[in-house]
């Protein structure tokens, strides 16, 4: 034993090295699932994340970037352990869609337009009733659901940025405070009644309009909404029809939205990683999607890693076949009064196994 750890140990560490560099090599090159997103430092995991959420595959080029980022003892673990929790989760994951629900106008009185704010807190009781519980964006791309077992994740989200959604008021020992007539005191609410409800969601913001209202709160309340725990996205500068609108105009519509934010939020402007197409409506034009593929703000390559569409249905999970081939766009239930009733009795929806 002595003189076979005498002949070998001069060669333990480079053969280790060599081994580690293969099975990283290996890996990367026959599972074509890992990406890699460096510019997204609010994201949990490591660097071996599932490619489903940036777009961006790793090859032979990125793997020095890779090793650097990496913790270099810890990298083969690390990728090993992805790889198997990955696939041992692929056949859960396959088990319906996540609900996307979209809102625009939540209403002191209900209209046949808008919902109301008791419509709204009653879709949150129901859908709290049936086991679901929302989850964030990010959350969503990462599949870092956090939830028990038999609870179904959704993603709130809000459009247009009205003064309904968000509200705020000068109290009585004048101390500026979220108005009781808008969506998040709805959503505080229910989260101070119980405690696993999350506030989680995206508010997709145009500027055709002031955000939220009252101007003077503009850069308080997008910081105070990411404080809380939710995402604000694009929704482009004038609510422009990117399906419509030419070429030539996507700086002035999606750009200059991201100045005005970076105004407003500063660093922060960089967490806008999502875009939702106003009116629904999806490019067609190769030439535009190359824009939106590659669009990069401040540097941040893949600004944008998901767009939203609505389309009346649950979202594919991450990793399916079904999420990879809709080029990142993921599919909104516009929100009525009576959709969360139709929505608990779908037999679609995924539930944490």
């Amino acid at each position: 034993m002595i003189a076979f750890k005498q002949k070998y140990s001069k060669y333990s560490l480079p053969a280790f090295i060599l081994l580690a560099g293969s099975l990283v090599i290996i890996i990367i090159l026959n599972l074509d699932i890992f990406s890699y997103n460096h510019s997204i430092p609010e994201y949990r995991g490591a660097a071996v994340l599932p490619g489903y959420a940036s777009g961006k595959n790793l090859g032979l080029s990125d793997i020095d970037f890779l090793l650097d980022s990496l913790n270099r003892d810890s990298c083969v673990a690390n990728l090993k352990s992805s790889a198997l929790s990955f696939y041992q989760s692929l056949e859960q994951k396959k088990q319906g869609g996540v609900p996307i629900l979209v809102y625009h106008h939540v209403c002191p009185e209900h209209d046949n337009r808008d919902i109301s704010l008791k419509d709204f807190a009653d879709h949150l009781q129901i859908l709290y009733d049936n086991g679901f519980r929302p989850i964030g964006l990010q959350e969503f791309l990462t599949f870092d659901f956090n939830l028990k077992k038999d609870q179904k994740p959704y993603i709130l989200t809000f459009d247009d940025g009205w003064q309904d959604q968000f509200r705020v008021v000068h109290n009585q020992s004048d101390n500026l405070v979220v108005h009781d007539d808008c969506a998040i005191k709805v959503l505080q609410d229910f989260n101070r009644k119980h405690p696993d409800f999350n506030l989680r969601g995206v508010f997709y913001i145009s500027l055709d309009k002031i955000p939220f209202g009252q101007k003077k709160y503009v850069s308080k309340k997008l910081n105070y909404l990411m404080d809380l725990g939710f995402e604000i996205g694009n929704h482009t500068l004038g609510h422009d029809n990117l399906a419509s609108i030419p070429l030539d105009e996507f700086d002035r519509s999606i750009d200059e939205f991201m100045k005005n934010m970076e105004s407003e939020m500063g660093f922060r402007s960089l967490m806008v990683k999502s875009l939702a197409f106003p009116y629904g409506s999806i490019p067609k034009d190769e030439a535009k999607w190359d824009y939106l593929n590659n669009y990069s703000f401040n540097n941040d390559s893949h600004s944008f890693l998901v767009f939203m569409s609505c389309i009346r249905k649950p979202c594919p999970l991450p990793g399916t076949l079904e999420f990879e081939n809709a080029n990142h766009i993921l599919p909104r239930i516009p929100v009525s009064k009576n959709t969360v009733y139709s929505l608990i009795k779908r037999d679609d929806i995924y539930a944490v196994p």
